[in-house]
């Protein structure tokens, strides 16, 4: 597609319902908290704690800072006569994109008007953060830990009948939108169903095309036993299957988040290995078919056989510690991993994903290989969800250490939350912002 046909595109799709999202420049006369030129003397200074603010103001007049851009060349923009656009500009882009403009009452550069072609963003970002779109988000740029932010979003959508307000969802956009791969599990009922409760499924609508236009990857969750939390059997593959087409059908979500998954002690009055490798194998191969990412969440230390048929592909990935803090990095409660097991006979595994296991006795040392191995489970296969939700202490050198920690054991994927309430609230902002920044991308 030559540029000029690209670009008229776009502008006939977006230009009417977004005019201003193909400009990506502060508002330097957007005040907010007393504070003119807000932006860069307020919102700057912790874009992730404040895009979200002003219940989308921030994020709408602070789209440099805070990533709310889209990657299309502005079909209004020249740079002195009319005729010097965005195509006029392609003729000599190494000499052009640099040069300062002064448009639409705002300073700034031609590179900030063509954006695609001046390669001020990559070209994944096809369609304005304001328009509303059923596509899957694209993934960014590699980050180190080859992974990103695995946020479980069990919070209510605030929803005003027209758009989000929800600050949790607000803020997990906003850090997708600035550079850090973000995963978020989204669960209105235990699954999908929402009891023909209009104003519910229209809050959950809102609040996902939010995240998914910035970037946001969302999977919807589903649960594969019955009778938590004494589980008792497998839901009818049939019941799973059907939860699976309601997420795509009424959500249009991009991946499922598999709950309940087998680990490496399984209930033998109705499980064992041989039967949760072929139920979970079924799940996720009706998961990939039908959605495109898999997660499976066994908690802990699982079988390596249930990620055999999938090593490498990026697209599955099993979460592999989701306990409290001081099971990962006992130091932050004044404990040690070996004080913590029932027997010392064995020593200890080191602060990490390993920390609640007795060397050799509990068997977990072939999972450790296969996660370690370059030909078995890539570091993006892998997730760690650490909370502490009772008298919570972590800070965020702790956060930044377990994240570390969590590398050097080739985990790509982290959530970590001090909030009492786990799951239901999102991190404290020091904790937010420690994690995010340091899998944000480069």
């Amino acid at each position: 597609m030559t540029h000029t046909l690209f670009r008229a595109v776009f502008a006939t799709l977006f230009w009417s319902a977004a005019a201003d999202a193909f400009v990506c420049v502060d508002d330097k006369q957007f005040a907010f908290k007393n504070r003119n030129n807000a932006c860069k003397k307020y919102v700057g200074k912790k874009p992730a704690k404040r895009c979200p603010q002003g219940n989308g103001s921030v994020f709408e007049a602070c789209k440099s800072t805070c990533g709310n851009c889209a990657c299309i060349d502005d079909p209004d923009f020249f740079y002195r006569k009319t005729r010097q656009n965005c195509d006029w500009v392609a003729d000599n882009p190494g000499a052009r994109c640099t040069k300062n403009v002064k448009h639409a009452g705002s300073r700034n550069k031609v590179r900030d008007h063509c954006r695609l072609l001046c390669g001020t963003c990559t070209t994944e970002d096809t369609a304005p953060p304001s328009v509303a779109s059923s596509a899957s988000p694209s993934v960014g740029p590699r980050c180190r830990g080859e992974g990103g932010l695995l946020v479980p979003l069990y919070i209510w959508p605030a929803y005003d009948g027209t758009a989000c307000i929800s600050p949790d969802y607000h803020k997990v956009a906003a850090t997708a939108a600035s550079g850090t791969q973000v995963i978020a599990i989204v669960n209105p009922n235990n699954g999908p169903q929402y009891g023909n409760d209009t104003w519910k499924k229209a809050s959950y609508d809102a609040c996902i095309a939010l995240l998914q236009q910035n970037k946001v990857e969302v999977v919807g969750y589903i649960h594969t036993k019955t009778n938590f939390p004494h589980i008792d059997g497998y839901r009818d593959i049939s019941d799973v299957k059907h939860d699976i087409d309601l997420w795509k059908t009424d959500y249009d979500v991009d991946g499922i988040f598999i709950d309940e998954v087998s680990n490496r002690w399984p209930n033998a009055t109705f499980d064992s290995k041989h039967i949760a490798i072929a139920n979970y194998t079924r799940i996720v191969d009706y998961v990939l078919e039908t959605q495109g990412r898999a997660i499976m969440n066994p908690g802990g230390a699982y079988y390596e056989e249930l990620m055999a048929p999938y090593y490498g592909n990026s697209k599955v990935i099993s979460v592999v510690f989701e306990s409290p803090v001081e099971h990962y990095l006992p130091a932050v409660k004044g404990e040690t991993c070996l004080e913590q097991l029932y027997t010392s006979s064995q020593g200890s595994f080191a602060p990490g994903p390993w920390c609640p296991f007795v060397p050799n006795w509990d068997a977990v040392e072939p999972l450790q290989t296969a996660m370690e191995s370059t030909a078995g489970i890539a570091p993006e296969q892998s997730a760690v969800m650490i909370y502490d939700k009772v008298n919570p202490t972590i800070t965020a050198a702790d956060t930044k250490e377990m994240i570390t920690i969590g590398l050097d054991h080739h985990v790509g994927w982290y959530y970590v939350n001090d909030s009492v309430n786990q799951w239901a609230a999102t991190p404290s902002d020091e904790i937010w912002e420690a994690q995010s920044a340091q899998l944000r991308c480069n």
